[in-house]
């Protein structure tokens, strides 16, 4: 496929004239050829639901859910009876939720027996293990990761004193942490560790991974977590919303999508297929997602992943210098987005981008970048790269700080 600047930009026509889009760690952004393919398959729905849903050939509903989820297993090294397509993390972290929370009223977890997260754990995440496990008897405890931070062990250090310390019955570890973000190194051996000091089960929150690592580190049986969800439609290219859940072998049928429909209680992989009427041709286009994604190349040869963790890295280390601070994360632990401390103070928070300076730049500058203060550690920008995105994005960024914080001063 063509790949120089002015053919991926074609692609991402659609987007808003004028904006940079900074932060496609939030919401993703879809090519126009899989946009095309996604239309297309919304109408065929549209046009005759009864007959794709109830046909039971190759061409009906299910069997073409089924053969998505396949190209899905196939990319995170899973067989194809251990992957299934929900709607987006929160589905599929609620459906992990769901498993956990009825090993404690049954019996098989005992009351106040914990569940490790992490500190830097996503809110959503961490509000569906209170809202679900909690209430049926769990004890959630965090991690507490450093931040900024200046060495892989010291994050590593924290996990592993923290299973060896809490003796936790489960764990929902990050693969790629939201904010601060950052990659979680030595995942397998991590969760090869919480093994042997007795943790049932490991759920791996991968939402930004697909699309961000190289396959070889999201080979799911590598890893060796129990479960493993990505979001498809952050940087794999598909529309929203779809996302990928596996579940080890013998662990799917007694899992259950938290929304109950007539298949259950077949197991999550069936149930998935049908979780009431819906439009779901944003699953039925991620094998065209992923095509695009695979056959994408820089100018330069690099596949999406690499090109993307190179040019956040260089724009990093350009922005940190052009604004006199520093970086938060080595560059081994970054990857298509990465922290860079900014030159002045902000209330913003994570999880608020309608407000305070995060909305400034949205308004004034036409500029979407995720801002925020972390405490006692100051004030960051979650910096993003994408394939859509150019150097002048990040010049009108430079200044556009700059001249916030001169006002500031």
């Amino acid at each position: 496929m063509p790949t120089g600047l002015e053919a991926t930009l074609k692609q991402f026509s659609h987007h808003a004239k004028g904006v940079a889009r900074l932060n496609n760690g939030s919401f993703g952004a879809v090519p126009g050829r899989v946009l095309a393919r996604q239309r297309d398959l919304s109408k065929e729905w549209l046009a005759q639901p009864d007959a794709m849903y109830f046909n039971p050939s190759a061409s009906g509903l299910t069997s073409r859910l089924v053969d998505a989820s396949r190209g899905v297993a196939k990319w995170v090294g899973a067989s194809h009876d251990e992957v299934c397509l929900v709607e987006n993390a929160s589905v599929a972290v609620a459906a992990v939720a769901h498993r956990w929370a009825w090993d404690y009223v049954e019996g098989r977890a005992k009351q106040g027996d914990s569940i490790l997260m992490l500190n830097h754990a996503y809110g959503a995440v961490f509000h569906t293990m209170r809202a679900v496990c909690e209430r049926a008897g769990a004890h959630i405890v965090q991690a507490a990761l450093p931040f900024p931070v200046r060495s892989e062990s010291s994050v590593v250090d924290v996990i592993i004193e923290s299973i060896e310390t809490h003796r936790p019955r489960y764990i929902l570890i990050d693969h790629i942490t939201s904010q601060p973000s950052m990659v979680i190194p030595m995942l397998p051996a991590i969760v090869a560790h919480a093994r042997r000091h007795g943790v049932a089960e490991v759920c791996v929150d991968g939402a930004h991974a697909i699309g961000v690592l190289p396959r070889a580190e999201i080979n799911v049986k590598t890893i060796g977590a129990d479960f493993y969800f990505s979001n498809l439609h952050k940087w794999a290219m598909a529309p929203p919303c779809a996302t990928m859940l596996y579940c080890r072998r013998g662990l799917a049928t007694p899992t259950h999508h938290p929304i109950v429909s007539w298949k259950y209680p077949e197991g999550i992989i069936a149930e998935s297929c049908w979780a009431g009427t819906r439009d779901y041709s944003s699953m039925l286009a991620v094998p065209e997602a992923l095509n695009f994604l695979d056959q994408w190349r820089s100018p330069c040869g690099r596949d999406a992943q690499e090109y993307n963790q190179a040019m956040c890295a260089k724009q990093a280390a350009r922005l940190a210098d052009e604004w006199n601070t520093e970086q938060g994360i080595p560059d081994s632990m970054s990857s298509s987005m990465t922290m860079v401390r900014l030159p002045m103070d902000v209330t913003d928070r994570p999880g608020m981008p309608d407000v305070g300076t995060r909305r400034v730049l949205r308004e004034k500058y036409q500029i979407e970048a995720a801002v925020g203060c972390f405490g006692d550690q100051g004030s960051w920008i979650r910096l993003s790269h994408a394939i859509y995105n150019t150097c002048e994005d990040y010049e009108r960024l430079s200044c556009a700080v700059r001249e916030i914080a001169a006002e500031q001063g």
